[in-house]
């Protein structure tokens, strides 16, 4: 058709790019859009210059569905519109986002795009998405369906004739471009309407939104997650698993730590968030990605806020900076970065950012990319799944070995997934003690503890933990003292420690054996504490054994002078850690014999010289863990809370 073709209606507007094959970047340009009985062209040019080269049409008889598009959904504000079509090179469903450049003008589009299209034969379909899908992390917006291709979840609000459409098996035909040539789409995702009745029953305990994927690998009862999605909780008295009914009415049980409850925001569905993460975390991220102003907003230290840290260069700087701003509430509860630029939406404040610095040290400007959150070790592989067969366990290499049990590497084949085993030695202790940690270890669920996965209880008994593949934290100070001279590394280390801690604590929970040969790191610097062989619950507070086998150099005074243990004998240990941890694995009293440490714990304060280069307000803290006094002792959680503070903060505005 050429281009003298009457024009019904012609206007100057962005469209968003089609996305076609395998497309990975998502960009915008402005063109000249012209529709014509028969076909939508848009066109190179200006408002200077008006309409110049063609660069693209769609057939209108391809023309599938013509609706709006949810405010929010694309990167740039305006009101937009979608054409979805019948593409007649890949014979697939694609879409064409326009944004109009004048207010008032989608309707008009729409108009006069439905009435052409219908005139010209198109076969719109009862089905649409109103979000848009985005390549990363691969889903619409609106239902986080992840088929680029599929139906849609909402009904189309312009189908002439939806009563006269026929159905086969359940889905719709919908014509591909080719004559003669249909294509069964998938089935439809449940009714909008519908899913949203079943989140709103009155009896339901709460909603949640899945922060990872999970697998449920056909495990009896269970059911598989798909980050981003919402589910109904209908039983959560079980300690790490929730039992769920997802959008399509299945019901199952999920893991507690791969949801999070919905927020009020519902900022997790946005790819910029990032909920519960480290500060190491989130600066290794955008690090990582290196990109001028690559972002995230991550959430506050003040409860309830969040913070939008950036990365950004100044001349000849190779490292760049990060840069932390605190997103801020005016009185009508706006959000806001700068005072002069206020939004009702959090998100609408970071569209805006996108776009213009406005008091940042600059514009917001990509999302990192390649970013792979480590999905966190499940209790069990599954819910009552604790008992693991021999049989399902392939040996790899040696891990270590201790007084009790030697530990190896393994593959757990059913899920494909490395895990280490620990082996009772033979004779070395009764299998009732080593089952009983085993017993403990059920109980405990943090991201700072080594997760168990099962235990085989017939001989030879195994206890199948996580693997954490850089091994104990003592000898990865050994193996990276240059590594982690510098910067707030061995900092992070001791804050992720006394976090477990912390978590044992506020359990009841005794260790009596906290040391770095006792804590494994995994990727990223991640550590976490181990070897709960001597830990005891208890409900007074203190333990007295009434047997002397205890680590000589992480002893507290009471412990050698009494064996008697506590929280605060596990405070004591833990200043010795902080000590390994920046002497970067040294042994502790490394001159002195065991039967000389115990005197010289007695009498000299602090027992431990100060390492080299470490904050003096650290060293006060690692101090404090030995005092001879146990009331005088500082409890985990309030250690926890001023190492945190000591952390550097970068540029916190």
């Amino acid at each position: 058709m050429g281009t003298t073709e009457k024009h019904i209606i012609k206007d100057f507007m962005v469209k968003r790019s089609r996305m076609r094959g395998q497309m990975k970047l998502v960009n915008y340009k402005s063109r000249w859009f012209i529709l014509t009985p028969t076909v939508l062209r848009y066109h190179d040019g200006s408002l200077e210059t008006g309409v110049k080269k063609e660069k693209g049409r769609l057939e209108l008889p391809d023309v599938v569905a013509v609706e709006e598009v949810d405010a929010d959904s694309l990167e740039i504000p305006g009101e937009a519109f979608q054409v979805v079509y019948n593409d007649r090179q890949s014979h697939q469903l694609c879409t064409l986002y326009v944004i109009t450049t004048r207010s008032n003008h989608r309707d008009e589009w729409i108009k006069f795009i439905r009435e052409a299209s219908e005139s010209s034969g198109a076969e719109f379909a009862e089905m649409f998405h109103p979000g848009v899908y985005n390549i990363n992390p691969g889903r619409f917006t609106c239902c986080y369906n992840i088929d680029r291709y599929s139906q849609g979840c909402q009904k189309t609000t312009f189908c002439p004739s939806r009563q006269q459409t026929p159905k086969e098996n359940g889905t719709d035909k919908v014509r591909s471009g080719k004559e003669g040539h249909d294509r069964k789409l998938p089935p439809l995702p449940p009714d909008k309407s519908q899913t949203q009745a079943l989140f709103q029953d009155p009896e339901t305990k709460k909603v949640v939104i899945a922060v990872f994927d999970y697998d449920a690998k056909e495990q009896p009862g269970d059911m598989s997650l798909k980050k981003g999605e919402h589910y109904k909780i209908i039983d959560d008295t079980e300690l790490h698993w929730l039992l769920a009914i997802n959008p399509y009415g299945e019901k199952g049980y999920i893991p507690a730590n791969y949801v999070e409850e919905r927020t009020e925001l519902g900022l997790e569905s946005y790819d910029w968030y990032y909920h519960g993460i480290t500060r190491s975390e989130y600066e290794d991220i955008l690090r990582k990605d290196g990109r001028e102003g690559c972002f995230l907003v991550r959430d506050s230290r003040e409860p309830g806020c969040y913070a939008v840290s950036v990365l950004t260069y100044t001349k000849d700087e190779t490292l760049g900076s990060i840069h932390h701003y605190h997103i801020k509430r005016n009185e009508k509860k706006e959000y806001y970065l700068h005072m002069s630029h206020p939004f009702r939406t959090l998100p609408e404040l970071i569209s805006f950012h996108k776009r213009y610095n406005a008091g940042l040290c600059t514009r917001l400007q990509a999302i990192p990319t390649n970013t792979v959150t480590t999905q966190p070790p499940t209790a069990g592989f599954g819910h009552g799944m604790h008992e693991i067969d021999h049989k399902d366990l392939e040996f790899c290499e040696d891990l270590g070995a201790g007084q009790f049990a030697t530990v190896k590497k393994a593959v757990y084949i059913p899920r494909n997934q490395e895990v280490a085993v620990k082996m009772l030695k033979p004779g070395a202790m009764s299998e009732d003690k080593f089952i009983a940690e085993a017993i403990i270890m059920q109980q405990l669920q943090h991201k700072n503890l080594v997760q168990l996965y099962g235990v085989c209880t017939t001989r030879p008994i195994y206890l199948i933990t996580e693997f954490m593949k850089n091994g104990s934290l003592r000898q990865y100070l050994r193996n990276n003292d240059k590594k982690l001279m510098h910067g707030p590394v061995r900092l992070d280390m001791c804050i992720q420690v006394c976090s477990g801690m912390v978590y044992l604590e506020s359990k009841q929970y005794l260790h009596r054996d906290l040391a770095a040969r006792n804590c494994l790191v995994g990727e990223n610097n991640q550590v976490k504490v181990g070897d709960f062989g001597l830990a005891r619950f208890v409900e007074e507070g203190v333990y007295n054994s009434s047997k002397g086998s205890f680590p000589v150099r992480w002893a507290a005074p009471e412990v050698l002078n009494f064996l008697q243990f506590s929280i605060k004998s596990d405070v004591w240990a833990f200043g010795v850690l902080m000590w390994e941890v920046y002497t970067l694995g040294k042994l502790p009293y490394f001159t002195l014999k065991n039967t000389d440490v115990i005197e010289h714990v007695k009498r000299t304060q602090p027992p431990l010289h100060r390492p080299d280069k470490i904050n003096t307000d650290v060293y006060n803290i690692m101090k404090s863990c030995w005092e001879k006094n146990l009331d005088d002792r500082p409890s985990f959680k309030g250690m926890f809370e001023k190492l945190k503070e000591l952390h550097p903060r970068g540029y916190e505005l």
